[in-house]
């Protein structure tokens, strides 16, 4: 007989850092209110970037919890991005 238990998994729970994960928690909340209009993002290549260790950020759902956004240039122009993946 098989038998299996449900449990709720919650991603942010693996963010070890205890500042950003109550700021990562916020994050679904701050994009309700980007979908309801009440605020406007706007998100740039570097924030995209810095997203990918946030789980959820860039997923099914879409970018930022799928709350709409508008893409704008970099402070400083570049054309390089070096990034450092740990395998």
């Amino acid at each position: 007989m098989t038998v299996h238990d449900y449990i709720r998994v919650n991603p942010n729970d693996s963010i070890g850092n205890n500042k950003l994960r109550f700021e990562v928690e916020l994050l679904p909340t701050l994009a309700e209110a980007g979908k309801r209009g009440e605020v406007q993002y706007v998100l740039q290549m570097e924030t995209l970037f810095e997203s990918w260790k946030i789980p959820k950020m860039d997923s099914e759902t879409g970018i930022f919890y799928d709350a709409p956004y508008c893409h704008i240039e970099a402070p400083i122009k570049y054309g390089r991005v070096l990034i450092w993946i740990r395998f």
